[in-house]
């Protein structure tokens, strides 16, 4: 089976690694201007890189790639795979591109939201969903968006990416020494610095933890707006000296750092324009057997099953308790552990893989252009 994929989040590891295969052949076409950025190679196995030129580069509803139409006539492929939201410009041009050649044409999208577009772009979704073969929902929500739209392709719903469990693993060791950690029961927040991940309500929960947990202790690592907001709570607690806050960690120090952590915390809360489509970071800190605590917000709730501790979103009370729980109860933190190195493997690039595949062939048998 040879397959095209097109669009700019196939630059970045975590979704291209999906597309690997022995027993099929793809071509990646994203945009030329991040190939030095991001140094793709150009072939990772069994894939093929094509760098094109771009229009209205940096904007993701607007953006489209020229050359696509170009690769299909030459490559002539059974499926083209578009990653991109059903109302951009991209897929857009994408379907008319497998319109004219009769070949099946899949996207993968994120929303999680029923947005009301502005036009064109209304007229551009509700053509693109009736038009498609098959629909990759990154979440259970958009699937059930997009029915009531109207989509009436095959479906799956898996993540636009997965999740390295051989580099994201207990074995590479951790940070304790390094941050001055050694002896700490250690919480741990890694992410961007904004209101909607929760932080502030970690913050609260801060005194019923301390007064269970002697040596407990908060990392925050991270940026972003409320950075200002954060410290100065902090100070007003009196707590400076149980908590540290660092700004970065590199990518190849993320394992350690989820390693260092006795508990991560991913306590998000849905606003009105925005909620949790995934949460990679919740799957990455269950391959290195670190507990998670997290919020039933978005579709965070799908993404951790049974091997996570939900609580309600900001309430902090509720928080500070479940932390407490898993720092003290040792059988719920094997419990955790165990589930959540599953639930990790369901996630992992060589599953997500399969998956991918099984339903490309699918498509591919079941939605070819009349």
């Amino acid at each position: 089976m040879k397959i095209v994929a097109v669009g700019y989040p196939l630059m970045h590891s975590r979704q291209y690694r999906i597309l690997e295969s022995k027993k099929h052949e793809v071509h990646i076409i994203t945009p030329k201007k991040w190939q030095n950025v991001f140094r793709l190679p150009k072939d990772y196995d069994s894939i093929h890189f094509h760098f094109c030129d771009d229009k209205f580069h940096g904007n993701a509803s607007l953006y489209f790639i020229p050359c696509v139409s170009k690769y299909v006539k030459e490559l002539k492929p059974d499926l083209i795979f578009t990653m991109a939201e059903p109302w951009s410009l991209l897929v857009t041009n994408n379907e008319m591109i497998a319109n004219k050649f009769k070949i099946p044409h899949v996207i993968a999208m994120w929303e999680n939201l029923d947005k009301d577009l502005p036009f064109p772009f209304s007229r551009f979704e509700k053509r693109n969903i009736k038009g498609i073969e098959g629909l990759i929902n990154g979440n259970p929500e958009g699937w059930e968006i997009y029915k009531r739209k109207g989509a009436k392709c095959l479906h799956h719903i898996d993540p636009l990416g997965a999740v390295d469990i051989k580099e994201f693993s207990k074995k590479k060791g951790d940070l304790r020494k390094e941050l001055k950690l050694k002896g700490k029961k250690v919480i741990l927040y890694a992410g961007r610095f904004v209101p909607q991940k929760g932080l502030l309500y970690i913050i609260n929960s801060m005194g019923e933890v301390l007064k269970n947990v002697d040596n407990a202790h908060y990392l925050f690592v991270g940026k972003g707006e409320l950075e200002e907001r954060l410290k100065e709570e902090i100070r007003k607690k009196g707590v400076e000296d149980r908590v540290t806050i660092i700004n970065w960690v590199p990518r190849e120090k993320m394992p350690m750092l989820y390693n260092t952590a006795d508990v991560f915390l991913y306590p998000s809360y849905r606003t009105k324009k925005w909620a949790e489509q995934f949460g990679f970071a919740l799957i990455e800190a269950m391959a290195c057997e670190t507990p998670v605590i997290t919020a039933s917000s978005g579709s965070i709730p799908w993404v951790v099953g049974d091997a996570a501790i939900v609580v309600k979103p900001k309430n902090s009370d509720e928080l500070g308790k479940a932390i407490v729980k898993v720092l003290t109860d040792d059988k719920l933190r094997r419990r955790l552990i165990e589930k959540g190195k599953k639930r990790a493997k369901y996630f992992s690039v060589e599953e997500v893989r399969k998956r991918y595949f099984k339903f490309f062939e699918d498509v591919a048998k079941k939605c070819r252009k009349e």
